[in-house]
Order: C-alpha cells, then sequence, then structure tokens
C-alpha cells in the first residue's frame, strides 16, 4: 500500500504542477491581453508593470508577456517620462483679402468713433461751455449792475453829508 500511496502522492504532485504550470501560462496569457490594450498602452510602462506585480506575476513573467506584445527595450525607455515634443505648425500666409478686411474694419471703426464725437460728444461739450459763459455773463451784468447801485449810493451818501455839515455850520 505505501507503494500506491507514493505513486498516488507523485501523480497528485505532478498533476498540481501541471495546473500550477496551466494557471501560470493563462496569467501570462492575461497580461499580455491586457498589455495589449488600446487604452492601457497610453499609460507608462512603470504603471502596467507595477498593476502585473500587483496581479501575482514575477519580473520574468512580466518581461515574457512584454516580448510576446511586441514592447521592445526602445519603447520601454522611451516610456520612462520622455514625452515627444509637439511638432510646430507654420503659420498661415497673409493674402491680400486679409489686408483688405482689416483696412476696411479699421475704417468702419475710424468712422463710427468720429461720428460720436462730432455728434453726441463735442456738442455736449459746447452746450456746457455756452451755459459756463452765459453764467459767466450773467455773473458779470450782475457785478456791473451792483456796482453802477454802489455809486449811485455814494454820491447820494456824500450829497447828504455835505448837506448835513452845511447845516452843521450854520448851527
Amino acid at each position: 500500500m505505501d507503494a500506491r500511496q507514493t505513486d498516488r502522492s507523485a501523480s497528485g504532485a505532478d498533476l498540481s504542477t501541471h495546473s500550477t504550470d496551466l494557471n501560470h501560462n493563462q496569467l501570462i496569457d492575461t497580461a499580455v491581453k491586457f498589455l495589449q490594450n488600446p487604452k492601457v498602452q497610453q499609460t507608462p510602462l512603470s504603471q502596467r508593470k507595477n498593476f502585473l506585480k500587483k496581479k501575482g506575476l514575477s519580473d520574468e513573467d512580466i518581461e515574457q508577456a512584454l516580448q510576446r506584445t511586441g514592447i521592445d527595450s526602445l519603447q520601454q525607455s522611451q516610456s520612462h517620462g520622455i514625452v515627444p515634443h509637439p511638432v510646430p505648425t507654420a503659420t498661415p500666409t497673409r493674402r491680400w483679402q486679409d489686408f483688405f478686411i482689416t483696412a476696411l474694419i479699421a475704417g468702419g471703426v475710424t468712422f463710427g468713433l468720429t461720428s460720436l464725437l462730432k455728434h453726441w460728444i463735442m456738442p455736449y461739450f459746447a452746450e456746457r461751455t455756452q451755459q459756463r459763459t452765459d453764467h459767466t455773463d450773467a455773473v458779470e451784468q450782475s457785478a456791473r449792475t451792483l456796482q453802477t447801485n454802489t455809486d449811485q449810493t455814494l454820491q447820494t451818501l456824500q450829497a447828504t453829508l455835505s448837506s448835513i455839515q452845511v447845516i452843521m455850520s450854520i448851527v
């Protein structure tokens, strides 16, 4: 019976090794499918490797999966933070139509601003200036009238004072 148990245990070990190899190969196949996914390919290689390590693959298994997907060492080195520079675009050349349109718009804006200045802003300031001139003229006229009245009152006062002095001298 010991021989049978030994044979059974040996065959059981073979079965477990065989099933482990199948699971291991399936795990690598799944890793290959994962690495071939277009959305996954946009992520940095270091993140992909870390993810596969978290899923239980060893470094050798990851390298084997990378070789199956066709990612070579050049692509690996490029995925380690080297970002390609964007290609500068050529500036468009200016055509005569562009200059014509620009001149037309500039002329229209200039005409509009001139009209606004001439018809709305200048009359407003001219009206205020005219009001100030009219007000100044009225103040000057009032000052002249006051001066005339003051002169007349002073003359009347001097005449009254002279007559009082004459009366005082008689008394």
